[in-house]
């Protein structure tokens, strides 16, 4: 039994909806509580490319790109969500403050790339992320946040 666990589910680009009813019907049946959605975006899904990690404090952080601050939903922003609940709320800020297109990296077969990956790491209470910026309108360069919560 998962009688009050906290469970949060995963899953990857090309996932089909499908593939996920069964296995989430069968954790909420043992007793799951799922966690809150992690971005507060009333309009919908667009936000991708997520990464977490957990504080020393038990805060949970995730930064993920975010094209909701742009209208037309082309450019990128970086957004950090926290949580101090293990998952049940959490709280959202823009970390860029300029957003960017990520049609600006070009992958070395020639094609618009933004990259692969968005990095984040806590030691104690301090968090840092890294994640590719192309804000000042050329190829991504690598950028760093450092997010420090105290109590």
């Amino acid at each position: 039994q998962l009688d009050g666990k906290k469970v949060a589910i995963l899953v990857a680009d090309g996932f089909e909806q499908v593939e996920m009813t069964n296995p989430r019907a069968a954790l909420q049946d043992a007793g799951a509580v799922e966690p809150g959605r992690r971005h507060d975006d009333a309009a919908g899904a667009h936000q991708w490319m997520s990464n977490l990690a957990v504080a020393g404090d038990g805060s949970v952080h995730v930064f993920y790109m975010d094209q909701r601050y742009d209208a037309s939903l082309k450019l990128i922003d970086i957004t950090h969500a926290v949580s101090l609940d293990g998952g049940l709320t959490w709280t959202n800020e823009r970390v860029t403050t300029k957003s960017f297109d990520g049609d600006l990296g070009i992958h070395q077969e020639g094609y618009p790339f933004i990259g692969d990956y968005l990095g984040v790491s806590c030691v104690g209470d301090d968090c840092w992320a890294g994640f590719p910026d192309a804000s000042l309108g050329e190829e991504p360069v690598i950028a760093a946040a450092h997010v420090h919560r105290t109590a």
